[in-house]
């Protein structure tokens, strides 16, 4: 491919994400095989609708996580896993990241009025 045929289509595959929200290109960037761009040219005009309707259902499953409520994000993309095949490999990547994600420790932050007891200074945790 030429310098002035690869311009013309790296414009294309960005006029083509525009369909698109900032965190599900992110999405796609990390988990399409061979890249966005690879993606996005693979795909007929069908199956590009078709991932932009897997991608509206996928928001829902997005903004629950974004409130913290991972096993509902969970059963949504396990759906989309079923609904979407050819875009399950995405869903089932988001699955595995929360479930592991749900297995970390969690550690408590000290409530403010105990910060430096026992300690020899009067340094604000601040």
């Amino acid at each position: 491919m030429r310098k002035e045929e690869y311009g013309l289509a790296t414009i294309g595959f960005l006029l083509l994400s525009l369909h698109f929200p900032p965190y599900f290109i992110s999405f796609l960037a990390a988990s399409a095989i061979g890249g966005l761009g690879y993606l996005l040219k693979s795909l007929n005009e069908k199956e590009r609708n078709e991932l932009v309707k897997f991608e509206r259902e996928f928001r829902k499953g997005y903004h629950l996580e974004q409130r913290g409520e991972l096993a509902e994000a969970i059963s949504i993309y396990e759906a989309l896993e079923e609904k979407y095949p050819r875009f399950a490999y995405i869903a089932k990547e988001r699955i595995e990241y929360l479930k592991a994600l749900r297995l970390r420790p969690t550690f408590a932050t000290p409530e403010p009025d105990t910060w430096g007891e026992g300690e020899d200074n009067e340094m604000s945790p601040l």
